[in-house]
């Protein structure tokens, strides 16, 4: 996150030069710059306070765009204004250190004819991936292409968390088969959350790439618009892989669940054995424990011998009748 005093409104301003390659600009460069120049590209961090200034009051955009590109709250959308406008929003893993991935991440783009808006509150790998491709002069050619390779870029990244779950979930299911299940239940539910939180942000965003191959947009041409729809196919089975592992995690929730009441079952039964056996013994034991006179054999002196005799007999033959009833 850029430091809020931070005077230079733009986390970077760079000039496409047609070939892969760009160059920095500065402020200044900016004020100055017209369409005859190239296309530029404007990437903004909108907590900066400066930034958010510009986007208000210099850049000259109308308001409800400028509130769009800063709202701290957004989902994946596309809107085409008008044939030389196209609002697009779309939503990244969050690969920060020590964030979690489905806290996913947000740029929001204004494309204009020969120039790029784009804003983020939080760093996109995928972004400067891009920047660094520039850089070192192998990047996209155009605005167009850039939007393209960043839609890829983070589909990929997508693609390489749900593969990271399956991975998880398969150990999850070999762990509930072979070790106690109350030891994966916590880690089954983290799971399904981040599948949940996931899915929130994914099916919007496939929306959004199904209408940008779909809908008359000015921006892309016939081979663009068909690699946004192999992305979007791409992000389709990715939608469609985290279905099937919601339904592989609750199928597994199930089978955690029925091993817990299972054994909760045979405990249960077992004290029901363990009672049923000593149920007799405590009623005898009751009966000729009370401190009344008449107790038979009271006065003779194998009396407890053969009282203990006597039920060990009978526990051990009630015990063979169980069995022999199958009750265990």
């Amino acid at each position: 996150m850029a430091d809020p005093l931070t005077s230079d409104p733009f986390l970077h301003a760079l000039l496409l030069d047609g070939k892969g390659g760009a160059s920095a600009l500065s402020k200044h460069d900016v004020e100055q710059w017209s369409e005859k120049q190239g296309e530029l590209w404007l990437h903004i961090d909108f907590t900066n306070t400066h930034s958010c200034n510009w986007l208000m009051s210099e850049s000259r955009l109308p308001s409800a765009i400028a509130d769009a590109l800063t709202s701290s709250k957004s989902r994946p959308r596309v809107q085409n204004i008008n044939d030389e406008q196209l609002l697009l929003i779309l939503r990244g893993i969050n690969l920060n250190p020590n964030a979690d991935p489905d806290d996913m991440v947000s740029i929001r783009m204004l494309r204009e004819r020969t120039r790029i808006i784009s804003t983020r509150q939080h760093r996109l790998q995928s972004v400067s991936e891009i920047i660094e491709q520039l850089f070192a002069g192998q990047g996209p050619l155009t605005l167009s292409e850039l939007m393209v390779n960043l839609a890829d870029s983070l589909t990929q990244r997508i693609g390489d968390q749900v593969e990271m779950m399956d991975e998880q979930l398969e150990l999850l299911e070999v762990q509930i088969e072979s070790k106690n299940s109350n030891s994966v239940r916590e880690l089954l539910a983290k799971e399904r959350s981040t599948n949940a939180y996931l899915m929130r942000y994914l099916k919007p965003q496939n929306d959004v790439l199904s209408r940008l191959t779909h809908v008359k947009i000015p921006f892309f041409d016939t081979v663009q618009k068909a690699e946004l729809f192999e992305i979007n196919e791409q992000l389709t089975r990715h939608v469609e892989a985290l279905n099937m592992l919601r339904e592989r995690a609750i199928a597994a929730h199930d089978n955690v669940m029925n091993k817990l009441s299972e054994q909760l079952n045979q405990r249960l039964y077992l004290l029901a054995i363990i009672s049923g056996v000593f149920l007799p013994l405590g009623f005898l034991t009751g009966l000729l424990g009370v401190n009344l006179g008449g107790i038979p054999g009271a006065d003779y002196e194998y009396s407890f011998l053969i009282f203990l005799a006597s039920i060990t007999l009978f526990t051990v033959g009630l015990t063979l009748f169980l069995k022999r009833k199958g009750w265990f």
